[in-house]
């Protein structure tokens, strides 16, 4: 009675088994068919883009997705792109770009996908429990601290990132943006 009852277990533990595994397998190839089908549709749209940096600032457009690539050309302040689903290395493609060969990429960490608003330079007041940091770029790394009841200076600003004289800071903690 033990022996066929233990048959009986092993055969059942390793049918789910090849259940499981056929199932698992099936998954994994309608999520790489899907992913696919997405890239390639995100691949044949464009997307709009802003340049969000300092006044009188820019951004390098590069031939290929690294610092050190070779600059194609220059997007100053609030100049409007065009930007594809490929991404590589934190760099947005721009597939009409006008440079010899008809492309760039530009660091994402520049690019604002709403129009930026103008501040003009407005002064406004960090409001925070404690300190806010300020950032390099769009959720780049922390180049400061801006404590609680400081006065900045902003320049323009999205409905996530404002383009302050310290940095770039969250505009959840800037005060008089839309004033």
């Amino acid at each position: 009675m033990q022996d066929k009852y233990t048959t009986y277990i092993r055969k059942r533990t390793v049918r789910q088994i090849a259940f499981l595994a056929a199932v698992t397998v099936a998954a994994m190839v309608i999520g790489v068919v899907y992913a696919g089908s997405l890239r390639a549709e995100a691949e044949a749209r464009t997307i709009t883009a802003w340049i969000l940096c300092q006044p009188n600032d820019y951004v390098n457009a590069r031939q290929a997705p690294g610092t050190r690539s070779e600059c194609v050309g220059r997007l100053e302040c609030g100049d409007v792109f065009e930007i594809d689903g490929r991404e590589k290395n934190g760099f947005f493609h721009a597939p009409d770009f006008p440079s010899e060969n008809g492309e760039a990429w530009v660091y994402s960490g520049y690019i604002a996908l709403e129009k930026p608003e103008n501040a003009d330079g407005k002064i406004c007041t960090i409001r925070s429990s404690g300190r806010v940091a300020c950032r390099k770029w769009i959720e780049g790394p922390r180049r400061c601290w801006v404590i609680d009841g400081s006065e900045v200076r902003v320049y323009s600003y999205t409905r996530n990132w404002a383009v302050t004289n310290k940095g770039f800071i969250q505009t959840q903690y800037i005060e008089g943006l839309g004033e």
